[in-house]
């Protein structure tokens, strides 16, 4: 009689460790290309989030000074810079909002120049319209291009152009 030699069978085999390597290899490649895909969507919604924030910003500060002032404002505009609207408040001083260098700016009485939009924004395309039919301003129509200022990558790249009107008269 042949002595059987016994052998245990303790491990895998090379075909079942290959496919569990594949299996492996898939799953977090799903994951790795869900988890960028995740980080871009909220890259994307912060620079977003943080222009439609100053947006809002720009138009209450704007609005609150316009609706402020004694009614006496002046448009004026070149082509070398952009559009800026000059008013007299309602304490008797005089006030003005320009673009500088992409910074929404406010002066009054020729002073140090606060900056309304937040520094990580750019605003360009400023404009101001009058809306009345007369020659006196009732109505004013604000534009402007409101862009995120991290330009680094694609997923920060949002602009919004911004527009509204505010009456004057209180």
């Amino acid at each position: 009689m042949l002595n059987k030699i016994k052998t245990k069978n303790n491990g895998f085999t090379l075909v079942e460790t290959l496919i569990y390597i594949s299996l492996f290899a898939f799953l977090m490649t799903g994951f790795i290309s869900f988890s960028l895909a995740a980080t871009s969507l909220y890259a994307k919604g912060k620079s977003m989030e943080e222009v439609l924030y100053s947006a809002r910003q720009i138009d209450q500060v704007i609005s609150y000074y316009i609706k402020n002032s004694n009614g006496g404002a002046t448009i004026s505009s070149s082509v070398q810079t952009s559009a800026s609207l000059e008013m007299s408040l309602l304490d008797g001083s005089d006030a003005q909002i320009y673009l500088d260098n992409g910074l929404l700016m406010f002066e009054i009485d020729s002073n140090e120049a606060i900056q309304i939009s937040p520094n990580e924004v750019i605003v360009s395309d400023l404009s101001f319209k009058n809306y009345s039919s007369s020659s006196e301003i009732d109505s004013i129509k604000i534009s402007c291009l409101i862009s995120f200022a991290n330009t680094d990558s694609l997923e920060y790249v949002y602009e919004y152009d911004f527009s509204t009107s505010i009456n004057t008269k209180n």
